[in-house]
């Protein structure tokens, strides 16, 4: 009788932790495309030198990368060439009903076109 509840206890914490392992890995190909996403933002206004409607209908076609991420471009000022991207994509673990969204952030400098 031992044994079975100690193979029960075993099979239940086992499959929990093989679950929440199963979660890591969907969660960890989320942020990778989330990050391949933020890369292909940065390469397309770095390319461009600029972020404006053109560029914003192009990223917005190119969101089939990371269909769960949600992207924000900022300029500090009109004469900045510095743009700060932020990508937030969800990361959700159903079996212990933990729902939370993350951001990564980064820059993109560009140069003035007439140079």
């Amino acid at each position: 009788m031992k044994g079975a509840f100690e193979t029960m206890g075993l099979f239940y914490f086992g499959m929990m932790f093989i679950c929440l392992l199963a979660y890591g890995g969907i969660n960890l190909a989320i942020y990778q495309q989330a990050r391949c996403y933020q890369e292909v933002i940065v390469g397309v206004i770095e390319h461009n030198c600029d972020f404006n409607e053109d560029i914003k209908r192009q990223l917005d076609f190119s969101s089939k990368l990371c269909k769960q991420c949600e992207y924000v471009v900022t300029n500090s000022d009109q004469e900045s060439f510095e743009y700060r991207i932020e990508v937030n994509y969800p990361i959700i673990i159903p079996v212990i009903n933990y729902q939370s969204q993350l951001k990564l952030v980064t820059y993109a400098l560009t140069r003035n076109k007439t140079e």
